[in-house]
């Protein structure tokens, strides 16, 4: 366990006295946290129990920053997203109901993060609690009826697919920004009759979910030991009243049950279904296909989301015979049948991650010698990825590692990726495929993403997207190494275009051979004047993996305003820049090398080197412009990518070495208020692993 150098004395952001004193003091780390609120889009606000003790700050007023030895530590990220409107009857409501950070980041304007708390009492706190009344109508009443329609269209394909009883709702939801708590409302809205059974039983689970662990709880409490045997009665003394056919268990769930859900999900059960009379568990018998098995779902459903591990004796009879309960009579289970109890280990998405991250490592590391094993790693780190995806669901890294796996399994036994080609008629290449589209979607304007995408569409013979999509990366960022020489490539292989595609791989060899030098000569400043080799180290990795942010204008704009590619200094020394043409100049420009016209409605797809003095002016230093807010996030800059053969290919050039506090400052510009909120992400209480009743706010709530 990590124990972290902070002490009562330390704290330099936020409250740890129950907001009686509001700290402020670091200059530097409000700066961060400026930046960091501006990206999550969490509002700042005045806050604290007293006029004289409060401050503003740009995140929860429990959320701790404490500074030692010239870092920052931050604490309890607990209430990090802002809360929905309180519902009536539930008491606290503020502390755990919060809102899924996909849908602040795409809120049109931000939001605070102490809505409807004690913390901001004294200071007018009608504004933000009226935003934050105005964001949930928005997401309960426009956002999630919306959805509707669009979830059962892709509940429905899978239907047809023969996927249905795999189809992630979570993740689906998550990805939407909508909290798991409404599928009572989406069910509502929907018209296919299979499309709410499926979400029936998934309200089912998590309520059975929810009484199974009290039921744990309360046992605990009378024996005061973790003996195993009392607790594997109560499991499947509660699953066989669930599951079993007798008059006890049609009580459960018409009473017991039928409460739950209304309480839970809101607008869960039509009028006849909520009726006192209504058998409710014959509705998992409601699917058309004869197939599928309503009980069977919930079953399996409750064995992954509670942790529980049945033997295979069961879980192939009841796969084998379906339908079959009534056969199996009252107690459908046994002592014996449950081999495990399991734990659900509840810990951040980033750990999920690097354990993903590592498996496919491994499958990388193995697949040259054994495929097999590379195959069982892959399909251990793809598991983990849908986990972490389902909490993260617009996560472009995860989402480009699990379109490589899949890319790995079109590949099969071969070994030479270069020169294997796909088809988009194989189930792995259309697996790929989508997520490569979920990637680009959740981040537009990421050039590696673009970059990765353009390469799988090369490889599927899909020439003119893959030309498209290898211009967006370099139009966001011109220097980027890898996709310089990967376009290049394409352009002497698929086009012919030799002299062109020499321009960008001289241009690649530039672009590498400044950042090595600038390297080096950070290297030895570093030397000169004893600082440690762990800050040489964190700038070149930063320098190395983050892409020159060089957009501001749109590459092509540059273009035809004859503006350098680059605002670096260093890059500007050199004697020419390769630039891309317009598509619509492209035509243009050829013809009029070759002394010709160009004829109406033609065009080429050649791409031309455009040579610019070394006293061009540089391009003002920002981002890519971007798009309606309600559909453009902003994500920080990934982590270095793997590429297919487990080789770094994220070396970007990119020689922009302004001061760190000066680029925050650019970041920050055209935002509203000027200051807005903080970093993290909160623990929402439907994630798959939070115990949906159990969540808990923080520890310095008023």
């Amino acid at each position: 366990m990590s124990i972290l150098p902070i002490t009562k004395q330390t704290i330099v952001y936020g409250s740890n006295d129950y907001g009686q004193t509001i700290h402020a003091e670091s200059e530097q780390l409000n700066r961060k946290m400026r930046l960091a609120a501006k990206k999550l889009n969490i509002k700042s606000h005045y806050c604290g129990m007293t006029p004289s003790g409060s401050n503003r700050l740009w995140s929860p007023a429990d959320l701790e920053g404490h500074a030692v030895d010239d870092r920052f530590y931050l604490l309890d990220f607990s209430r990090v997203m802002p809360p929905e409107y309180p519902k009536p009857g539930v008491k606290m409501a503020h502390l755990f109901r919060l809102l899924r950070p996909e849908f602040v980041r795409k809120y049109p304007v931000p939001l605070c993060s102490d809505a409807f708390s004690g913390f901001i009492r004294v200071h007018n706190p009608e504004q933000h609690n009226l935003e934050l009344q105005k964001a949930t109508h928005y997401l309960t009443q426009v956002l999630v009826p919306a959805f509707a329609p669009q979830l059962q269209r892709l509940m429905v394909a899978d239907y047809s697919k023969a996927h249905f009883e795999q189809f992630n709702l979570t993740e689906a939801l998550h990805s939407r920004g909508i909290n798991i708590r409404y599928l009572g409302i989406l069910r509502h809205h929907m018209t296919d009759k299979d499309c709410k059974t499926l979400i029936f039983v998934e309200m089912c689970a998590r309520v059975v979910k929810n009484n199974l662990r009290l039921r744990l709880r309360e046992r605990m409490r009378k024996l005061g030991m973790p003996l195993d045997e009392p607790y594997r009665r109560i499991i499947i003394d509660f699953l066989n009243l669930l599951l079993g056919h007798n008059d006890q268990s049609e009580e459960y769930w018409a009473k017991n049950l039928k409460t739950s859900l209304i309480r839970k999900f809101e607008l869960s059960l039509t009028e006849e279904e909520a009726r006192p009379n209504f058998p409710l568990k014959c509705i998992l018998d409601y699917f058309s296909d004869n197939s599928m098995d309503g009980k069977l779902l919930l079953f399996n459903r409750i064995q992954k989301i509670c942790g529980l591990k049945f033997s295979q004796r069961i879980n192939e009879e009841f796969s084998t015979h379906i339908n079959f309960w009534v056969s199996r009579g009252e107690q459908p289970l046994d002592d014996t049948d449950l081999d495990e109890l399991g734990v659900r280990v509840k810990h951040m998405n980033i750990i999920t991650y690097a354990q993903a991250y590592s498996l496919h490592l491994k499958g990388n590391m193995a697949w040259g010698t054994n495929p097999l094993t590379a195959q069982r790693f892959y399909k251990m780190a793809m598991e983990k990825f849908a986990e972490a995806l389902s909490t993260d669901p617009t996560n472009s890294d995860m989402l480009c590692h699990c379109a490589e796996i899949a890319m790995r399994n079109l590949e099969g036994v071969e070994q030479n990726l270069a020169d294997f080609s796909f088809s988009l008629d194989d189930p792995h290449a259309q697996e790929a495929n989508n997520y490569f589209l979920r990637a680009t979607a959740a981040t537009p304007n990421d050039s590696y993403v673009l970059f990765q995408y353009a390469q799988f569409l090369d490889k599927c013979g899909q020439i003119q997207k893959a030309e498209d999509f290898y211009l967006r990366s370099l139009e966001i960022n011109p220097n980027n190494v890898a996709c310089l020489q990967e376009y290049g490539n394409f352009l002497t292989i698929r086009k012919g275009h030799h002299d062109e595609a020499e321009q960008f791989f001289l241009r690649s060899s530039k672009c590498t051979e400044l950042i090595q030098q600038a390297l080096r000569d950070e290297a030895s400043e570093a030397g000169t004047s004893q600082r440690p080799l762990s800050h040489v180290r964190h700038r070149s990795k930063k320098d190395l993996q983050n892409l020159s942010q060089l957009a501001g204008h749109s590459f092509r704009e540059r273009a035809r305003n004859e503006i350098n590619l680059c605002s670096s200094p260093t890059l500007r020394e050199t004697s020419d820049e390769v630039m891309v043409q317009p598509k619509k100049d492209r035509a243009k420009s050829r013809a009029a090398k070759s002394g010709g016209d160009v004829e109406p409605g033609t065009s080429s797809r050649r791409v031309n080197v455009v040579l610019f003095p070394v006293n061009a002016a540089p391009l003002p230093a920002g981002s890519a412009a971007t798009s309606d807010p309600m559909t453009q996030i902003t994500q920080p800059p990934t982590a270095s990518k793997q590429d297919l053969n487990g080789n770094d290919r994220a070396i970007n050039a990119s020689i922009a070495y302004e001061d760190e506090e000066a680029e925050q400052t650019s970041d920050m510009s055209g935002y509203e208020n000027d200051d807005e909120l903080s970093d993290a992400e909160a623990d929402n209480d439907d994630d798959d692993d939070v115990d949906d009743d159990d969540d808990q706010g923080s520890n310095h709530h008023p």
